[in-house]
């Protein structure tokens, strides 16, 4: 306590140390005898202490006292750590108003201890979605991944909602980096049908055409086909040989196609690295990467602490 308020110690060895009451009742500078001081004027302007021995003994009562303290000293610098890895699902996902939902997020701990077994998932801030703390249920190594599992009600008005969310033990004492469950609430869209419409058969006539059940006439003419013919014959081949993979592309590999194009190996590792980790906006993680010199660690801290909001924008490029 600074300043020391009511009674104090005075140490009889050191020089201008003195100690409040709680601190002497535990056990806080055991090793010199303390003189106790009840007013400020009655405070010795010098104190000299002469003893035999020049290291007083310890009695056993302080000793446990001395080892409780630093057993707990030694607890409280334990520090945890939680790496995001993935997530099911990324931002502004779609959801219908009112509907129950369930996001997963992989964190990785990349710390030198286990995860203590009072690990909580809480949410810190945001929106209300309906999500309650989720227990640890397995120890979780040094090095272990871990999947947490969130269960969301929607709310029933449209609109965008975030919830935030950190990992906790002890006394509420938080570690690992943040996540979050971005969504966006929308009414599907309905497709409208017509009323069906009743046909009289009598209404219509059939026309058989018997030609088309004939053979085809063979050509004995010996002329060859027109040119247009076997153009046209081409182009049908082409058209027919096409697949969806040759039309469409998936956002990866157009990713890959722009990552392949830089000539910087160091970005192309980045760009890969970031890739892995879930971060598929190209430009931004291209951005990122060029300001802070290819240091992957910092533009994934700036990720995931949700640096890349509307203000951040004009900041980044």
């Amino acid at each position: 306590m600074s300043p020391i308020r009511g009674i104090r110690f005075m140490c009889s060895v050191c020089s201008n140390y003195d100690l409040c009451e709680n601190c002497e009742k535990a056990g806080v500078h055991i090793h010199h005898p303390m003189l106790k001081i009840r007013k400020a004027n009655q405070a010795p302007a010098k104190l000299i202490c002469q003893y035999k021995n020049t290291e007083s003994e310890i009695n056993s009562s302080s000793l446990k006292v001395s080892q409780k303290l630093m057993s707990k000293d030694k607890k409280d610098s334990i520090r945890f750590s939680g790496r995001f890895i993935k997530e099911s699902f990324p931002d502004m996902f779609e959801v219908a108003p009112g509907a129950s939902f369930t996001k997963i997020w992989t964190m990785r701990n990349d710390g030198a201890t286990a995860w203590p077994e009072d690990v909580l998932l809480i949410q810190t801030n945001g929106d209300n979605m309906g999500a309650n703390p989720v227990p640890i249920t397995t120890v979780v190594p040094s090095q272990g991944e871990y999947d947490w599992i969130v269960e969301f009600k929607a709310p029933e008005q449209e609109g965008k909602y975030t919830s935030y969310f950190r990992m906790t033990f002890g006394d509420n004492i938080r570690f690992g980096h943040k996540i979050w469950c971005s969504i966006l609430v929308k009414k599907p869209a309905m497709i409208m049908m017509s009323e069906p419409v009743a046909f009289n058969q009598s209404q219509f006539e059939v026309v058989v055409n018997d030609d088309l059940y004939k053979e085809p006439l063979q050509d004995k003419s010996g002329e060859l086909p027109k040119v247009e013919a076997i153009e046209e014959a081409k182009v049908h081949h082409q058209i027919a040989n096409l697949s969806l993979s040759n039309v469409f592309q998936t956002p990866k590999e157009i990713y890959m196609q722009a990552m392949e194009k830089e000539s910087d190996a160091n970005l192309k590792n980045g760009l890969s690295t970031l890739y892995d980790f879930g971060f598929v906006e190209y430009k931004i993680n291209k951005a990122l990467l060029t300001k802070y010199m290819y240091d992957v660690n910092t533009v994934c801290e700036i990720l995931l602490n949700g640096a890349l909001n509307e203000s951040t924008f004009e900041k980044i490029f």
